[in-house]
């Protein structure tokens, strides 16, 4: 049988224990959106907006920083009725301004 040498068989054990926090890490950093009706169930800086992958479902996410894309009628946090967006409105310090054919957060110069 053909024997890995001890300072390569090292370095793989180091790669995988590197991986393998890194993996842990991200898994603590990454929370899945909580699924939602309306605003008022979604944490404080979130919005219940449709689900990019299923249209009939809505889930929590955060209010647009800046750069990201927004909806020029969607500003109300918490909003009383049904979003219908898949964007939720900018933070309250940030505008939803026409960028190119697209709207975008952005800051008030």
């Amino acid at each position: 049988a053909r024997r890995i040498p001890v300072a390569a068989a090292m370095d793989i054990r180091a790669v995988f224990l590197s991986f393998l926090l890194v993996t842990v890490r991200l898994s603590r950093e990454a929370v899945a959106p909580s699924a939602c009706e309306k605003d008022e169930q979604c944490g404080h800086g979130e919005c219940c907006a449709v689900s990019l992958w299923k249209s009939n479902q809505r889930m929590c996410i955060s209010l647009g920083v800046e750069g990201d894309d927004c909806h020029p009628l969607s500003f109300k946090v918490p909003y009383s009725g049904i979003r219908k967006e898949h964007t939720c409105p900018c933070l309250p310090h940030l505008t939803c301004k026409s960028s190119y054919d697209l709207f975008k957060c952005v800051g008030d110069f």
